[in-house]
Order: structure tokens, then C-alpha cells, then sequence
């Protein structure tokens, strides 16, 4: 005998639903459920639809909208790659507490550092180390291997001064 659940299922199948009809859901229900939307996108392969849905609710001012579009501009994936518009939705999104938005602007910022003359790359990494700080306290991965990292080539003044920024950034939140 077929189990009822197992019969119905085979019977009662949902519908397709179209993409348009998602977008449509996702556009009234919000910018959680753009991003939501937006990470089915790219899960199935359909970047530039990604893009759109993430820029929406990116717009709106959801951080992981944020750290998900910069990621696409990083990689020019379903966008055409640029590093500058990578580094605002990073930003904007690392400084509503975005662990991963600052993981990757942290490591953005020590990248940077590499090629830097002394003053501008000693800031860089100042910089990397707040958010990197900021991140692996909230426990996102390699953000403390990566922190420690910047830390071996900073003085002792910039690690004070980049803890002091970790401190600011904590009060203000």
C-alpha cells in the first residue's frame, strides 16, 4: 500500500513558479526577500538576475544585499567588475556589522597595503585591522588568522590605534 504522503505527493505536485512571479512576490514582501530571491539567482546560475534582486535590496539597506552585490562586482560575475563599487556596498555594509562585509573589506584594505607608500599603507592597515577585528570577534572564519596576519606588520602604536577604532566603532553601534 502507498503511504498517504508519498500519494499525494505524487498527485499534487506545486506548480512552477515563474521568475517574474518571484521577483513580483519578492518586490512586495521586502528587501530579505529580495536578497533571499537574489541567492536562488545565483544558485541557479542566472547572475545578472542575482544582481538585480541583491541591488534592490542592497538599496534598502540590507547588509548581507550589501556584502552579496559587492562580492558580484568583485568577481564581475552578473555585473561588470568593479572594485570601487565592491568597496562602497562593503563599506556601507561592514558599518551596519556585517561580519562578512568586514572580512572582506578588511582584507581589502591589507591588500591594498601591499603596494602602498609607508603612510598611506600603515593607515591601510590600521584599517584592516579594525575589521578584521570587528569580524573574527563575531566569529567569521580566517577573520583572526587573517587579523593576525596584518597585526605582524604593524607597529605597536598602529595595533593601539587600530583597537581604539574597534572600540569607537563598538560605542556607536
Amino acid at each position: 500500500m502507498f503511504k498517504k504522503a508519498l500519494f499525494t505527493g505524487m498527485l499534487f505536485r506545486p506548480r512552477a513558479v515563474s521568475a517574474q512571479e518571484l521577483q513580483c512576490r519578492a518586490d512586495a514582501d521586502g528587501p530579505e526577500a529580495q536578497n533571499n530571491l537574489g541567492a536562488l539567482f545565483s544558485n541557479s546560475d542566472l547572475p545578472a538576475a542575482a544582481a538585480s534582486c541583491y541591488r534592490k535590496a542592497a538599496q534598502e539597506g540590507n547588509s548581507m544585499a550589501q556584502n552579496n552585490l559587492a562580492l558580484m562586482y568583485t568577481a564581475g560575475d552578473g555585473v561588470e567588475r568593479d572594485l570601487s563599487e565592491a568597496t562602497k556596498w562593503f563599506s556601507r555594509a561592514a558599518a551596519q556589522g556585517d561580519p562578512a562585509a568586514q572580512y572582506h573589506l578588511g582584507d581589502r584594505c591589507f591588500r591594498a597595503s601591499l603596494t602602498l607608500p609607508k603612510a598611506e599603507a600603515d593607515e591601510a592597515r590600521i584599517e584592516a585591522f579594525k575589521w578584521l577585528q570587528l569580524s573574527s570577534a563575531q566569529g567569521y572564519p580566517n577573520a583572526d588568522a587573517c587579523r593576525e596576519l596584518v597585526n605582524l606588520q604593524m607597529s605597536q602604536a598602529d595595533v593601539a590605534e587600530g583597537s581604539r577604532r574597534v572600540y569607537s566603532f563598538v560605542a556607536a553601534t
